[in-house]
């Protein structure tokens, strides 16, 4: 039930910054399609060493699927005008809904831009719940967009 014209999730753990959502809205009204990622890159507390492994290696997966340059793309910050966003029909209900999003974004051949952001990671402790096996599930959920057979075999 979206009103405006762009989609932006915001988590509630206060690892992002609102402050930061202006700059992906200025960035938006300069870029083509209008899409923009927040990227961690540039912050120095990026958080645990295999959770910045696991999502150097997914953007790496997408660049090469889908022709992007992208350096943080598992970022919770995604700017995505509204039109672009209910035309994708998202399936996906865990951690994987970032990669079925950005995968059908790649195979319709959209662009996405990236800003920098701040970024306070949380710990296990405090609450952070992505694990090792959502790396799996993303993966397989890109794959199958691409081979175009998301979400019949899965």
């Amino acid at each position: 039930y979206v009103n405006g014209e762009y989609v932006m999730i915001q988590d509630a753990d206060l690892e992002y910054s609102p402050e930061d959502v202006k700059g992906l809205l200025i960035e938006a009204n300069r870029s083509e399609d209008k899409i923009v990622f927040g990227s961690r890159g540039h912050n120095k507390r990026k958080g645990y060493f295999l959770a910045q492994l696991g999502n150097y290696y997914l953007s790496l997966m997408f660049n090469i699927l889908f022709g992007y340059r992208l350096e943080d793309s598992y970022t919770c910050y995604k700017l995505i005008p509204k039109r672009i966003w209910k035309g994708l029909e998202l399936k996906s209900n865990g951690f994987e809904i970032d990669s079925e999003l950005i995968a059908k974004m790649g195979v319709r051949g959209y662009k996405i831009k990236e800003v920098p952001i701040s970024y306070k990671p949380r710990t296990y402790q405090e609450g952070k719940k992505i694990k090792w096996v959502d790396l799996l599930k993303a993966s397989k959920v890109a794959l199958a967009v691409r081979l175009g057979i998301f979400p019949q075999n899965l």
